[in-house]
C-alpha cells in the first residue's frame, strides 16, 4: 500500500520497529496543532532551586492528541545572582493542550519537561538535566492502539498513546 498523509481519526497500519504491524487510530497530526505558539513572557525567583546567575530562554510547543506543534520563538529572563533561583514561563492555558518546555541555553535550547493539560505555567527549578532537540516539521502523527488487539508492550486490553512519530520512520498506511 502507498503511503498518504495519515488525518486526524483515520485508521491505520502502523509498523514499529521491531517490524510488527498494528492497527492504529490517528489523534493528532502535526499541523492539526495549530501553528507554533507565541513567545512565553519568563520570569524568575529567588528561591526555591538550583539555577545560578544567567540569561535563561526558552521556547514552548502545543501537543494536543500526541502531536507536537513548532516551538515558539524564545521567551529570556535574566537572573543576577544567587544560586537557588526559579524561572517560571507563562503558557497560553488552552484545553485540552498541553506544552512542551524547552530552554536554558538561548540559541540551543533543549526540552526540559511537559506541562500538564490546560496549564498556565510551568516552573524550571534546575532539577532536570535539559535534553532533546526542538521539534521539526516532519509530519509526526499521534497515535493510540485499539483496545481489541494487544498493547505495543504485549499487555492486552490497554490503548497506550504512542509517542508522535514520523509517518516515514512508522510506515503509516491507508486507513481501511
Amino acid at each position: 500500500m502507498p503511503n498518504r498523509t495519515a488525518q486526524l481519526g483515520d485508521t491505520v497500519q502502523y509498523r514499529d520497529a521491531r517490524g510488527k504491524t498494528h492497527n492504529v487510530l490517528v489523534t493528532g497530526t502535526q499541523t492539526g496543532t495549530g501553528a507554533a505558539p507565541s513567545a512565553p513572557v519568563v520570569g524568575n525567583s529567588g528561591t526555591g532551586g538550583t539555577l545560578t546567575a544567567a540569561t535563561y530562554s526558552y521556547r514552548i510547543s502545543a501537543v494536543k492528541g500526541g502531536a507536537e506543534s513548532l516551538a515558539s520563538t524564545a521567551g529570556t529572563t535574566v537572573v543576577g545572582g544567587g544560586t537557588t533561583n526559579i524561572c517560571t514561563i507563562t503558557l497560553p492555558g488552552a484545553a485540552g493542550v498541553q506544552y512542551a518546555v524547552y530552554g536554558r541555553v538561548g540559541g540551543s535550547e533543549l526540552f526540559i519537561g511537559l506541562s500538564a493539560v490546560g496549564a498556565t505555567s510551568f516552573v524550571d527549578t534546575g532539577a532536570v538535566t535539559p535534553a532533546g532537540a526542538l521539534p521539526a516539521t516532519d509530519g509526526r502523527v499521534g497515535i493510540i492502539q485499539f483496545h481489541s488487539e494487544p498493547d505495543l508492550m504485549g499487555l492486552p486490553g490497554t490503548a497506550p498513546i504512542l509517542k508522535a512519530t514520523t509517518v516515514a520512520s512508522t510506515n503509516a498506511y491507508f486507513k481501511y
